[in-house]
């Protein structure tokens, strides 16, 4: 029998005392799970686990998106008349790993015309990018004004004296209206960077898991006895070491039971099972 493996995204609604209601179900991704015989062919490859975290957030996001255009949007100017949906526009939206085309539906007030931002950056986080790249944009600005700075002062004895004060005012500038301006919204919009990372590794560590289980339900034997199979001698934790993701693994020490061959106390996957070392090579 073929083991597969099967990765989904549900929206769902809980409450205590009531049964879980699904709204939606979608796969992220599915496949076979082989029983490895080389570092080649152990878990799941780096395109395998951006494509995972890229369709997992993809789905996410457009939960979010769906609960935005869910609630009733008023015109700013007629004020008690509600914007209608007047189609839809594909904006842009960057993340750490991965990159997004999200749908935004496009609001138009009947009476005046007046339409809303149909982007993400005008309709949701006045920002294209998650607020970890956010960080690393300011952080960057930061560290070039700070050089800059540090420059001009070297080679100058006044601000005043230079035109390059003008560059170091508004990198200056670029940092504070950044701070200034980004909303709270970009907070929770998105997973954020340990949520998408926990992710990965979740899902990796179950795939492991499995892997390394196949490999235990076929019989060893003992190669010094050649017909006698090996049997189990208790457990030994092992390290596994990924792109994005670190595993502790649980691997069986088998012995024979006649001569007493065994792997000894330096038990590790890689060493028993596998033609490499434990790292995982992009």
């Amino acid at each position: 029998m073929t083991k597969k493996f099967r990765i989904c995204f549900e929206n769902y609604e809980s409450s205590p005392g009531h049964e879980e209601i699904v709204h939606s179900k979608e796969i992220i991704m599915n496949g076979l799970i082989e029983r490895p015989v080389d570092v080649f062919n152990f878990g799941l490859s780096h395109g395998d686990q951006i494509k995972l975290l890229h369709d997992c957030l993809d789905a996410f996001l457009k939960e979010q998106i769906a609960l935005i255009d869910s609630e009733p949007q008023y015109c700013p100017k007629c004020k008690d008349i509600k914007l209608r949906r007047n189609g839809k526009r594909v904006s842009d939206y960057h993340d750490v790993f991965t990159d997004h085309k999200l749908e935004i539906c496009r609001m138009r007030c009947p009476d005046c015309k007046y339409e809303s931002g149909s982007t993400i950056q005008g309709s949701v986080i006045l920002k294209v990018i998650s607020k970890e790249l956010w960080y690393c944009f300011l952080s960057d600005k930061t560290a070039e004004f700070t050089t800059m700075t540090k420059k001009f002062r070297i080679c100058f004895e006044s601000y005043e004296s230079n035109p390059g004060h003008e560059e170091i005012v508004h990198s200056k500038e670029i940092i504070m209206n950044g701070l200034i301006e980004k909303p709270v919204d970009v907070f929770n919009f998105g997973l954020s960077h340990g949520d998408q990372i926990k992710l990965v590794h979740d899902c990796l560590d179950a795939f492991l898991k499995e892997q390394i289980a196949l490999i235990y339900s076929e019989p060893q034997y003992c190669p010094k006895c050649t017909d006698i199979k090996l049997s189990r001698n208790g457990k030994r934790v092992s390290d596994y070491h990924d792109v994005f993701t670190d595993h502790k693994l649980e691997i069986c020490r088998m012995r024979c039971p006649d001569c007493k061959f065994g792997h000894g106390s330096k038990t590790t996957f890689f060493a028993e099972h596998c033609s490499y070392k434990s790292v995982h090579w992009i």
